[in-house]
């Protein structure tokens, strides 16, 4: 079996490919604050929360949801490499 380290925690090929479900199945969105290195991520569970997402060189380094913050691979971060991928 293969993994990625990601802060810490290893990240499986499944894992990462149930949060981009997830991502994709609770519609996600991704907003860039203005001229930053931070985008905002909507929550797929509760309509008043919204998580940051730092992106530095192209790649994710952080996103404060509790997913995140414990060094896992997040939807948000899924949502955020879907949209690049789409070029969007």
């Amino acid at each position: 079996m293969s993994r990625t380290i990601t802060a810490g925690t290893a990240t499986t090929p499944e894992r990462r490919e149930a949060a981009r479900k997830r991502a994709v199945d609770e519609g996600i969105e991704m907003r860039q604050v203005r001229s930053t290195d931070l985008w905002v991520a909507s929550s797929g569970s509760n309509p008043a929360a919204a998580y940051v997402v730092k992106i530095v060189d192209g790649q994710v380094i952080s996103c404060t949801c509790k997913a995140g913050e414990m060094g896992t691979y997040c939807k948000h971060r899924a949502a955020w490499e879907l949209m690049r991928e789409v070029g969007a």
